[in-house]
């Protein structure tokens, strides 16, 4: 009785854990993220991950590896935040949890969209919508944004189907206020039609009279209202909103549209020919853009580092534990084939048993190497192909002797420069190296160029030549 008590009493702290996680995960994470603290949702996202794996909620790991990458895509490290989406991606509860599995794949899809890739992005929204309505998910507000971000990546590809997906926004949630400002701008740029503007700025106020916007919602309704006023010639009503909305943005912190407004307002000030106060806000403009600090995004870099670390020093740990138990049995395994074997005949062909048993231990050994190179190699391909975050652990697993002898030519070397000597050392073309690692291949040029000078290569050696010989 006192077992089942205790057991009961377990399960219900489990539950009251998992339910404090998810609300900072949601809740909190939101909260910050309106406020545009964006590091410290990050950084309450690393604090919950860890807290998650201490009670074995991998729903909650999946989920705060989703939240760290919007908080990433926010900052403008889209790399990094498709390698968090992909941490989530290949967990087991997110392909059970299909909600979450939808979010992952409009996540992947808004990075794309931010990369300007607009194919891939449509082609990941299509997949997050299909998963959506296979389901019958009950998420009006998510759906809403997938229909507005795909319209969004339509934009340089199809005006027509821009249109048919803001409607379809506005259709899925009549009550967001979104979806027809988005429709407000298309019409005030796009399509030159000011009284089609201001008949969706009108439907804005409606819903916004009967659902009261978020102070984020108020700004860039504001700030819609000001293109409104400029376009039509009405500078000083288009001065006044932008004043409301930069008041709004300053307080929830919304670097982004700091700076839009100060540009915005320079432009009006400009076309008022008051050159001294263009200048003025063009100033701040320019200011507010290069106002994220080196410093303040190394420590959260750090957080994620260290994050990411944890999580490649677990899975290394596992594997080292896989192959000790395979190698345990199938040292077992043939210890036993060879006790068997010398009972049945020990005393006949005990000397050609243990000689013929030795040559074929010896060739099973080296036929099992041999297969286990060759899937490590292909593995390792993979994982550079799909800029695996597991890729450098890896390589360094079966290859150890490269990264030994680079290191003893400049220990000085970083992981980033390690990688690079593992994809030339595969014959990576730097069209391949661009394609992995979301780069330019200009981009890897001059990392070639800078890994010769670090480790030393004359001009005339050829890189992959050298970096083979290894």
């Amino acid at each position: 009785m006192a077992f089942v008590l205790l057991f009961f009493q377990f399960i219900g702290m489990a539950q009251e854990n998992t339910g404090h996680i998810d609300s900072l995960l949601t809740v909190e994470f939101n909260a910050l993220r309106q406020r545009g603290e964006f590091e410290k949702a990050a950084n309450l996202c690393v604090d919950q991950i860890k807290a998650s794996r201490e009670i074995g909620y991998d729903q909650g790991v999946a989920k705060g590896y989703k939240q760290i990458s919007i908080a990433l895509t926010a900052l403008g490290q889209y790399q990094e935040s498709l390698r968090y989406l992909a941490l989530a991606q290949n967990m087991a509860i997110t392909s059970k949890n299909h909600d979450l599995r939808v979010r992952v794949l409009s996540g992947v899809a808004n990075n794309y969209l931010e990369l300007k890739l607009n194919q891939k992005a449509i082609e990941k929204y299509d997949e997050a919508i299909l998963q959506y309505k296979k389901y019958r998910l009950d998420n009006d507000k998510l759906l809403c944004v997938m229909y507005m971000n795909k319209s969004a990546s339509f934009a340089p590809i199809n005006i027509d189907s821009v249109l048919i997906y803001r409607h379809k926004a506005i259709k899925s949630n009549p009550t967001n206020p979104n979806p027809y400002i988005n429709l407000a701008y298309f019409y005030m740029f796009k399509g030159n039609n000011l009284d089609s503007t201001e008949h969706y700025l009108k439907k804005v106020q409606n819903v916004m009279a009967l659902n009261p916007p978020t102070k984020y919602q108020e700004s860039v309704f504001l700030m819609t209202y000001g293109d409104f006023h400029k376009k039509k010639g009405d500078y000083k009503a288009a001065l006044n909103y932008y004043g409301q909305a930069l008041e709004i943005s300053k307080v929830i912190k919304r670097v982004r549209e700091i700076g839009l407004l100060y540009n915005s307002i320079s432009e009006t000030y400009d076309l008022m020919g008051d050159s001294e106060k263009s200048s003025e806000f063009h100033q701040n403009y320019l200011e507010v853009n290069n106002s994220i600090s080196e410093e303040k995004n190394r420590a959260l870099n750090l957080a994620l580092e260290q994050l990411l670390e944890e999580q490649e020093s677990e899975y290394r740990m596992e594997r080292r534990q896989f192959l000790f138990l395979i190698t345990t049995g199938i040292v077992v395994l043939l210890v036993l084939i060879y006790l068997l074997y010398r009972y049945f005949d020990k005393k006949r062909k005990q000397k050609l048993i243990e000689k013929d048993l030795a040559i074929r231990l010896k060739e099973q050994e080296s036929n099992a190497l041999r297969e286990r190179l060759n899937d490590a190699f292909n593995e390792i391909v993979a994982l550079a192909s799909e800029n695996s975050p597991f890729f450098l652990a890896r390589f360094q697993e079966v290859y150890p002797e490269v990264f030994q002898k680079l290191l003893k030519i400049n220990p000085n070397l970083v992981n980033t420069e390690l990688k690079l000597c593992a994809m030339i050392w595969f014959n990576f073309s730097s069209k391949e190296i661009a394609r992995f690692t979301f780069v330019q291949p200009k981009t890897v040029q001059v990392k070639k160029y800078r890994l010769r000078k670090k480790l030393g290569i004359p001009k005339s050696e050829d890189l992959y030549h050298w970096m083979s010989s290894l």
